[in-house]
């Protein structure tokens, strides 16, 4: 009932309240787009009840109208800074793919199918990078340029055009020990000590192997070693 909606988000309101009046704090709430009308009644009433305390909500374009009643107050909002990001040009999709294959630049003909594949998203951009060299489509020259592999048409390149495509298509060639590793791994948060790992891994024979398991998937660049902890 509405009764009991209002309720609820006063309760929120007030451990909310609790806690930023004992320091300042940043509210993050990502993914908004797929927020219902009760979250974003409680976003915006954060928004006026709330200091100190620096609310920030993101999202991708709605697909579909209406908009939120509450979404298009919070834009109305004297106080909201509202920041549009675009998608990347060429030039920043091939800096950035370079860096991920650790290249010194791309040909324009990679650079042309990445960012006409992926509109400028980064992160769709990186993983189809990483979905071409996986699948032996890109060759490294002797001056450190990635290229097609000549022996490759272009034109029966196939590759998803949606980041749940291509991550599922990179997934599908990791081995069947090596998929569970990541899946395990993906259960204990981002970031994992192997201990933990160790611990918990449903198959005792394979757990000595977790290391290579674990190197495997660092070298596809599913996974990154923290520098900072063991």
């Amino acid at each position: 009932s509405q009764a009991r909606a209002d309720n609820t988000r006063e309760l929120l309101l007030r451990l909310l309240s609790d806690s930023t009046e004992r320091s300042p704090k940043i509210i993050l709430i990502d993914n908004a787009q797929w927020m219902d009308s009760a979250s974003w009644a409680l976003a915006l009433a954060v928004h006026h009840r709330l200091e100190p305390a620096l609310l920030v909500v993101s999202l991708r374009p709605f697909e579909q109208p209406p908009l939120p009643n509450e979404y298009i107050q919070l834009l109305t909002a004297p106080t909201l800074q509202h920041l549009v990001v675009n998608p990347l040009n060429r030039d920043e999709i091939a800096a950035l793919v370079s860096e991920r294959l650790g290249v010194v630049g791309l040909d324009p003909q990679i650079a042309n199918i990445i960012i006409q594949r992926s509109e400028g998203n980064p992160f769709l951009s990186q993983e189809m990078a990483y979905a071409l060299r996986d699948s032996g489509y890109l060759i490294t020259d002797e001056d450190g340029v990635c290229m097609l592999n000549p022996n490759v048409d272009e034109a029966t390149l196939a590759l998803p055009d949606t980041v749940q495509g291509i991550v599922t298509t990179r997934l599908d060639r990791l081995s069947a020990p090596e998929q569970l590793t990541l899946k395990v791994s993906s259960v204990l948060g981002r970031n994992f000590p192997l201990r933990l790992l160790q611990a918990i891994y449903p198959i005792a024979e394979d757990v000595p192997n977790l290391v290579d398991l674990l190197q495997a998937l660092i070298q596809a660049d599913f996974l990154q070693r923290d520098p900072l902890s063991p």
